[in-house]
C-alpha cells in the first residue's frame, strides 16, 4: 500500500505543471498550506461535522476515495481557483463544497448531501453528477462551462449567476426549477432538461433572463425573468411552451 501511495504521488508530481508539494490526507479537518495539493489516501467519515479539507487554492485530489459526514467536504480560500479532481464521491454531507473565487471539478459524484456545491466565482465542470441533495445541486454566483454535468433529483438543479456555455447537460427531476439563469446567456449543446417543478410554484425546466440558445437541446417548459426578478411568459423553445 505505501509502495502504490509512494508511485502515484511520484506519477501526479511527473504530471503536475506547477509540481506543487503534495499532502497526504488521512483525517477529517485538514487545511492544506498555499503551494500544496492534497491528495486523499483513504475514506474520510466526518462524523463530528466538521470541515474535511481546507485548502487556499491548489489542487485535491480525491484518488478514488469518499469523503461523508463532514458540513463541508472542501472549503476554498478567496483567492485563485481550487481544483478538485477524481475519480471520487462526496455524499453524506452538510454543504458539501464551498469555493470563495473559482472552482474546476473532474469526474466527481456528489449525492444525498443536504447542499452540493455553492461556487462564488466561476466554475468549470467536466463529468460530474450531482443528484438526490436535499437543497440546491448546483449554486454559482460567476458563470459556468464544461461538458457532461447532470444535477438530478435535487431541491433546485442549477442556479446560475452569469451565465452557462455547456454540452452534454442533464438536469431532471428535480423538485424546484431546473436551470435558474438569473443574469447572462444561456447556451446549451446536446443537452436534456425535463421533469423540474411545478407549474403554480413558477418552476420550470428552464427559466432565464435572456433568450437560451438551445443546439439539439430537450426542454419541457419555461419561462422568462422579467425587471424586478418576477417570472414572465414562457420562451417558446420548450415543448410546452
Amino acid at each position: 500500500m505505501l509502495r502504490s501511495v509512494g508511485a502515484l504521488i511520484a506519477c501526479l508530481l511527473a504530471t503536475t505543471a506547477s509540481a506543487a508539494t503534495l499532502h497526504p490526507v488521512a483525517s477529517c479537518n485538514t487545511t492544506i498550506a498555499r503551494g500544496e495539493a492534497a491528495l486523499v489516501i483513504a475514506d474520510l467519515d466526518c462524523a463530528s461535522g466538521e470541515d474535511a479539507i481546507r485548502i487556499a487554492t491548489g489542487t485535491v485530489y480525491l484518488n478514488g476515495h469518499r469523503i461523508s459526514g463532514a458540513h463541508y467536504a472542501v472549503v476554498g480560500g478567496e483567492r485563485g481557483t481550487v481544483k478538485i479532481v477524481g475519480p471520487g464521491e462526496l455524499s453524506g454531507n452538510g454543504d458539501t463544497i464551498l469555493t470563495q473565487h473559482n472552482l474546476k471539478i473532474d469526474n466527481v459524484s456528489i449525492h444525498d448531501n443536504g447542499a452540493g456545491m455553492y461556487v462564488l466565482g466561476g466554475l468549470r465542470a467536466h463529468v460530474i453528477t450531482v443528484t438526490d441533495n436535499s437543497d440546491f445541486g448546483i449554486n454559482v454566483d460567476g458563470k459556468v462551462t464544461g461538458d457532461a454535468i447532470d444535477s438530478s433529483r435535487n431541491h433546485v438543479g442549477v442556479k446560475v449567476e452569469r451565465g452557462i456555455r455547456a454540452r452534454g447537460v442533464t438536469i431532471a427531476d428535480n423538485r424546484g426549477s431546473g436551470l435558474a439563469v438569473t443574469e447572462g446567456s444561456v447556451a446549451l449543446r446536446d443537452s436534456s432538461l425535463t421533469g423540474n417543478g411545478y407549474a403554480e410554484a413558477g418552476t420550470v425546466d428552464l427559466l432565464s433572463e435572456k433568450r437560451p440558445r438551445l443546439s439539439n437541446t430537450v426542454c419541457g417548459t419555461s419561462l422568462s425573468i422579467l425587471d424586478g426578478g418576477v417570472a414572465g411568459p414562457p420562451w417558446g423553445v420548450c415543448t410546452s411552451d
